[in-house]
């Protein structure tokens, strides 16, 4: 694999994380939304982030609004840890109900926050996700985790140019993260721009060389380069490594699960199964 950036990434994602940092500290990023999307018109799972069906409106809690309950954290605990066996199960509302009420009980709780707005997004529920995870991000603008699950609903929402502020101000932050360099990945494709989706995807491969995502990421970049052996190369090492890859459903099951947009999934199906 090679990318065609010629200068140090890192050195790069310095200067658009300060505008990141700019849109946060106090006018917040959305106005990064509406900017035009050069060349293509073309998410992810964060299984491994802390744990990051539409709730009764009775329930739900203005994110970042005073709350008179006074703050218990350890009632708060007992909460959240009722609204992960709830969501286990697959009871969104009522995961949502407990989540709510850790947070009214623990305001301060960044992690807490998190882990209500990730139960929005899983349930669907994308606006109130992205208004959680923007209230955990506004508490604290270094929390890594809270970074990574909004860039990622600001992905799926379409919010390209949001998703990469917010994943590489993520990324400085952490330069281990795999997370934020694969979601740059995708936005960055999604915008147009190949060869920071392949700088992007690369470094993801290198931080965890066994998840196939980056590496179906840099193969579709690295088409729009122009690279197409190298990317129906790299296509090959996905079928070596995971050979459910080979089975259409599961490919595209696993890509709209791992935050790839429709026209992203029918770009690495059609490749893919044009292989020989």
């Amino acid at each position: 694999m090679r990318s065609s950036l010629g200068f140090p990434l890192q050195s790069q994602l310095k200067s658009i994380a300060l505008v990141g940092i700019g849109l946060w500290i106090p006018w917040g990023i959305s106005s990064l939304e509406n900017l035009p999307s050069p060349g293509t018109t073309a998410l992810a799972s964060v299984a491994s982030s802390p744990d990051p069906a539409h709730p009764n409106p009775a329930h739900q809690i203005p994110p970042g609004n005073p709350q008179t309950t006074p703050p218990n954290p350890a009632q708060a605990a007992q909460y959240r840890g009722q609204g992960l066996a709830l969501r286990q199960q697959g009871d969104w509302a009522g995961a949502i109900a407990a989540l709510q009420q850790a947070v009214t009980l623990d305001p301060s709780h960044t992690d807490g926050r998190v882990l209500l707005g990730w139960t929005y997004h899983l349930a669907g529920d994308r606006p109130q996700a992205l208004a959680l995870l923007r209230s955990a991000v506004q508490q604290d603008p270094v929390h890594v985790p809270a970074l990574n699950a909004l860039g990622i609903v600001q992905l799926v929402q379409g919010q390209r140019w949001a998703a990469v502020a917010t994943h590489t101000q993520a990324a400085l932050l952490d330069p281990s993260n795999e997370i934020a360099f694969y979601n740059l990945s995708l936005a960055w494709q999604g915008l147009g721009f190949s060869s920071w989706a392949m700088a992007t995807a690369e470094t993801a491969i290198a931080l965890e060389p066994s998840n196939p995502h980056p590496q179906i990421a840099w193969a579709l970049a690295a088409e729009d380069w122009g690279d197409r052996a190298g990317s129906l190369a790299q296509y090959e090492q996905v079928l070596a490594l995971d050979s459910r890859y080979s089975d259409r459903t599961f490919l595209q099951e696993d890509l709209a699960a791992a935050g790839f947009s429709p026209p992203q999934i029918d770009r690495v199906t059609q490749t893919l199964f044009s292989l020989p």
